[in-house]
């Protein structure tokens, strides 16, 4: 029988944002995990990237993005951009870093 949770990741003030993981499970299913989506708006102009990096632990944060967990570089749009990450597994500690790239 499957159950349906829902799960509220929690960010770092970096990644200021609600993000609400919705998955279903069974005893004999693997973790739950569901897609990370991040959306940046109010940039002050379509120009660059926004780098979006996501950590599942306090090392290398935010000095050594090769410590990232994932690690998305996204174009900007009417002055916003959206980063989505690979399936993340429910209740995994989250920690965002944003950077503008040109």
């Amino acid at each position: 029988m499957n159950t349906t949770h829902s799960t509220l990741l929690r960010l770092s003030p970096f990644g200021a944002a609600a993000l609400v993981l919705v998955t279903s499970a069974s005893l004999a299913d693997p973790p739950p995990a569901a897609v990370l989506t991040v959306r940046v708006s109010q940039l002050r102009s379509n120009d660059g990237l926004v780098g979006c990096s996501l950590y599942s632990s306090p090392r290398g944060f935010p000095t050594d993005s090769s410590a990232a967990l994932q690690r998305r570089w996204c174009a900007i749009k009417d002055k916003a951009s959206t980063c989505a990450f690979d399936p993340v597994p429910a209740g995994s500690p989250a920690t965002l870093d944003l950077r503008m790239g040109y």
